[in-house]
């Protein structure tokens, strides 16, 4: 036995190794075929080759090789020749070739079983065991596939390698690896595209085949089809019947006769007159084969004043019969029943029980190809004229002759260039003109249409041999359809080649990683092929979206996720805003309904927040002009500085192709920044400003900062951002006609920025000792001692000892903490204490009762102690300030002043407002 060497004990247990070769030494070697298959054999056949595919972890270290079966196997049989023969037919199924197992599906399990017993009756069969490997199989039927060489149509893109690989380095790639290796690498490998698929669908490829000589002929356009026919075209005269009783200028109104059986109308003296000099100008121009007419009595009449002209027979047609208007049309004025609109086209209008313009075009297209398919003579011999051009005389009415005119033409109904015929060019009464058939695909409606079926039944004529070609059967590849896009929409190169080159190539692209080989691939093969370089200039490429598991969705899995569940439940800007700013488009996005909408829809609904405060004190006054920020304190201009630098950071991203930076950038802003800081320490100066002034710069800065919030947003989250749009700035137009804004470098305080990261610092760091030593925010205390050398400006001193109720800021560089508070509590810090937590519980009944900002809210208190009468006494002013109160009083204990006790108020509780003191609280309008 010859085996590799590491697959000995596992092949033959105990066996003993006698000589050690190389594989070069087997390179060569004949061996006998297992079966005795006629087509498979040559000098080249049954031999032993070395391959790169080969590996010593399965088997023997020798394979057997199916030429037709899979592509290493293909390659290696192309290198060396050998025979190229199916034994498998399309369906899976061995061929009459293969004696004893025609017709047997090949992974069928009987099939399989019947090969073991073949091999073992004829000892062919070594070792027989189970063992379990990967195998293709369909995703959606998951039947077992079969790798199968087939014929097919290339464009031989390997000779353009060198030019493909130099316009991939033009492309600036995100992520920029697949530039030159998941890309790279398929530009490297050398392969001509397969360019045709055996479907019915599709691009037909527009390659006529010779079945006399092969042949080959690749037409550009339509008319090279009518240049190429095989057939002489035949002659057709159109006549629309002479002058009747009908439509003479002497019977007053037309009046609507298109029912067969309601036909009274005949020509008329003059209209007579008028047909026989059209039948002699017909003698004169060589006569006629075949007269053709609709059933109508002036139609008829007109056909056989020129059959008796011409010594022929008139062939009546129900097909050339005039427009059905309709039942409840008939009789009436022509004007009643029209097919138009102001002008516009109705092809698909009908009155009743009548006809449409598509009706009429489709039954007289039908008429055509029939009577041109009877008339052209079949052809005999490659040297005859392939078919004698033959006249034929077409008598009908008005429209049934315009659209038959439309198709002759190769015009649609809905082409403007048809309309006009009927309304600039329709053919009078005893009207002649000539027409041929071209040699068009058309459809059922007569219709110009280049798919198939259509385009099959066209012929051209070989011009080598002069016999028919007729086109193959494959259409294109439907990645040429959309890597032809750039070119295609604008009909370059024929027209439009300014509005091309003012478009091409793009500036991006954007699609799914397994695009590289597909739409990324095809549009620079096309532009390439042209010589017009890459067709874009910038590739967003995205990974795939997995489950929360890692896996990839797959209903098969019951893992798919419905985006409409997630849109109807989250909304679509945040599902847009997740994708954007989980992690960069190159990275697989894991995703569960639950766990990853949480942080956008706390974003958006943080932002949607900010936006609410702001509607609280909007008084809309018709479009506000363009928003000028102004600033009044530190925090104004710090986030004046914010926006601004947001904008240049995210300007930069974007420039860039990294949304997911951008995105980030934003939300930090909008939700740390505006929401959690800024808005939090200006509320004040909305809800009870000391002065109008003051409350309008805020006001406006809010605005303002919104404003351009919208604009930033914009892109990956368009519905919110015109959302907000349109509510602070009540524009009309839309956000997304806005210009992108520009960072104003007079805003950008770096400086000022660089310090509040540390004025946030100690608020946090302070905020967090309060919690760990149970000191409410509501109370008040004396100092705060931070670890610095120099002094915070005295604005920001402020900001920290409001934020965290702080009376003063001290500041020591050597202690261990960043901060320190001074954690006594003095009488007075107490009352203030107790008067903050009043604050507190008014604010939240206030919000319980549903109170307007401007109501005027009256409030009482009653309390035993001593110290929250004198706290509550003490900080009226404050808390009726604080918490928008017209008035606070005390409420007496029964007996005195009695009239107190029988107000009513809209709420009233009881609680403890520390533990263990009782405090009663009413409020009302």
């Amino acid at each position: 036995f010859i085996v590799a060497k590491e697959l000995v004990e596992k092949i033959v247990e105990g066996g003993e190794i006698v000589q050690e070769i190389t594989g070069k030494d087997l390179v060569g070697l004949e061996y006998e075929a297992l079966f005795d298959i006629e087509k498979l054999k040559s000098g080249k056949s049954y031999k032993v080759y070395p391959a790169d595919f080969v590996t010593t972890t399965d088997g023997t270290g020798i394979v057997h090789t199916a030429v037709m079966y899979g592509e290493d196997d293909y390659r290696l049989g192309m290198k060396l020749s050998l025979p190229a023969f199916h034994t498998v037919d399309e369906q899976g199924k061995f061929t009459q070739d293969v004696v004893g197992f025609a017709g047997q599906y090949v992974k069928a399990h009987d099939t399989e079983k019947a090969i073991l017993e073949y091999l073992k009756s004829k000892n062919f069969l070594f070792k027989e065991e189970t063992y379990t490997h990967s195998y293709p199989h369909c995703w959606r039927c998951r039947s077992p596939l079969l790798y199968y060489a087939h014929d097919g149509w290339f464009i031989a893109i390997s000779k353009l390698q060198k030019q493909l690989i130099k316009n991939n380095r033009k492309v600036n790639w995100i992520p920029e690896h697949l530039k030159e290796g998941r890309f790279g690498e398929w530009l490297r490998g050398e392969k001509d595209w397969n360019f045709s698929r055996e479907r019915y669908w599709g691009t037909p490829l527009p390659i006529w085949r010779c079945d006399n000589c092969d042949n080959k002929k690749v037409t550009g356009s339509l008319i090279e089809l009518e240049e190429n026919r095989f057939y002489l075209p035949n002659t057709y005269y159109i006549l629309r019947h002479g002058d009747s009783t009908k439509n003479s200028p002497n019977s007053g109104e037309p009046l609507i006769s298109s029912k067969l059986d309601h036909d009274k109308y005949d020509l008329t003296e003059e209209g007579k007159k008028q047909i026989e000099q059209v039948a002699k100008l017909i003698q004169e121009a060589g006569g006629l084969e075949a007269i053709y007419s609709s059933p109508f009595r002036r139609t008829k009449q007109t056909a056989e004043i020129i059959a008796r002209k011409l010594g022929l027979e008139v062939h009546i047609d129900e097909r050339l019969k005039e427009l059905d208007h309709g039942s409840d049309c008939e009789g009436q004025p022509v004007g009643v029943c029209t097919m138009e609109s102001n002008g516009r086209r109705l092809d698909n209008k009908k009155h009743d029980d009548g006809e449409t313009w598509n009706d009429v075009r489709s039954r007289m297209y039908s008429f055509i190809k029939e009577i041109d398919a009877e008339h052209t003579s079949s052809v005999k011999s490659p040297n005859d004229d392939h078919g004698v051009n033959k006249k034929i005389l077409i008598v009908s009415h008005g429209d049934p002759l315009w659209l038959l005119e439309s198709t002759l033409l190769g015009l649609s109904v809905t082409d403007n260039n048809a309309y006009d015929l009927r309304t600039k060019n329709y053919m009078a009464e005893g009207e002649l003109r000539n027409r041929n058939l071209k040699n068009y695909p058309h459809n059922d409606r007569g219709e110009v249409d280049l798919h198939r079926p259509y385009i099959d039944d066209v012929a051209l004529k070989c011009d080598k041999c002069q016999s028919k070609m007729l086109r193959i059967k494959e259409v294109a590849d439907v990645w040429f359809d959309s890597g032809a896009m750039p070119f295609a929409q604008w009909h370059y190169p024929f027209e439009n080649k300014k509005e091309f080159e003012d478009n091409f190539p793009a500036d991006f692209i954007s699609e799914g990683i397994d695009q590289t080989r597909g739409w990324f691939y095809t549009l620079l093969a096309i532009s390439t092929l042209l010589g017009k370089g890459p067709a874009y200039r910038n590739v967003v490429s995205y990974s795939h979206i997995l489950d929360d598991r890692g896996r990839k969705m797959s209903k098969s899995l019951g893992n798919t996720i419905s985006p409409w569940e997630v849109m109807d439940n989250f909304g679509a800007d945040a599902a847009r805003w997740y994708f954007y700013t989980v992690n960069s488009p190159g990275e697989s996005k894991l995703f569960s309904l639950q766990n990853s909408m949480q942080q956008p829809k706390s974003f958006f609904n943080n932002l949607l927040n900010s936006l609410h405060f702001f509607e609280l004190y909007d008084k809309p006054t018709g479009d506000h002009p363009r928003i000028k920020p102004r600033s009044q304190n530190m925090l104004d201009e710090w986030i004046l500085s914010r926006l601004h630098n947001v904008i240049s950071q995210t300007t930069k991203f974007m420039d860039n192709y990294d949304p997911t930076s951008a995105g980030r950038e934003i939300e930090v802003f909008l939700l740390n920044d505006l929401s959690n800081w800024w808005l939090r320490r200006s509320r004040e100066l909305f809800q009870r400003p000391k002065n109008k002034k003051v409350f309008n710069h805020a006001f406006e800065l809010l605005r303002y900062v919104l404003f351009e919030s919208s604009k930033i947003i914009a892109p990956m989250a368009p519905f919110t951002a015109e959302h907000i749009y349109k509510r602070v700035a009540n524009q009309k137009e839309s956000v997304h006609l806005e210009d992108w804004p520009k960072a104003k470098k007079k805003f950008i305080k770096p400086e000022l920025e660089k310090v509040m990261v540390e004025v946030r610092d100690v608020v946090t760091a302070g905020l967090a000792t309060r919690k760990s030593k149970n000191l409410k925010v509501r109370q008040p205390l004396a100092s705060i001692t931070i670890k610095r050398s120099y002094k915070f400006d005295p604005g920001l001193e402020e900001l920290i000892k409001a934020v965290l109720n702080i009376k003063e800021v001290f500041y020591r560089l050597s202690m261990e903490e960043s901060v320190m508070l001074d954690e006594h509590i003095t009488r007075e810090l107490m009352l203030e204490g107790y008067a903050r937590e009043l604050m507190r519980q008014i604010q939240d009944m206030r919000k319980e009762a549903g109170y307007k900002l401007d109501d005027n809210i009256f409030a009482a208190w009653e309390s035993e102690s001593t110290d929250i009468i004198a706290s509550f006494e003490k900080f009226s002013d404050e808390i009726k300030h604080t918490t928008l109160l017209k008035d606070l009083s005390a409420r007496l204990p029964a007996g005195r002043h009695g009239h107190q006790e029988n107000l009513a108020y809209d709420i009233e509780k009881e609680f403890d407002l520390v533990p263990g003191v009782k405090v009663w609280l009413g409020i009302r309008r």
